[in-house]
């Protein structure tokens, strides 16, 4: 499973694989390591991710299996993998789900 193209398409979700991601969080995700960058996701990346994951006042499982295929295929710096895991956390809605280790 890959990232791959999210910019086509205008539903809130995307399928790969038939499942369900967030298609706002991974468009971020591919646009924080596409262009002038390095290819990595940094700290204040991570914080729009994170943003836009926890965005409707809950951590769906789609939000979760989208938080997970970010943090497996996207390049994160360490400080950006410690910021999405905490700005997730920090809103509350982590409380049951394990984080992925770096």
């Amino acid at each position: 499973m890959s990232i791959g193209k999210v910019f086509n398409g205008t539903s809130y979700y995307k399928q790969i694989d038939n499942q369900t991601f967030d298609r706002s969080a991974l468009r971020k995700t591919k646009r924080a390591m596409s262009g002038e960058r390095d290819g990595r996701v940094s700290k204040t990346d991570a914080k729009r991710v994170a943003k836009s994951l926890v965005d409707g006042g809950s951590y769906t499982k789609t939000e979760r299996r989208t938080a997970a295929l970010i943090r497996k295929e996207a390049n994160i710096t360490a400080a950006g993998r410690k910021q999405l895991d905490h700005d997730i956390r920090s809103a509350g809605q982590l409380r049951h789900a394990p984080v992925a280790k770096q």
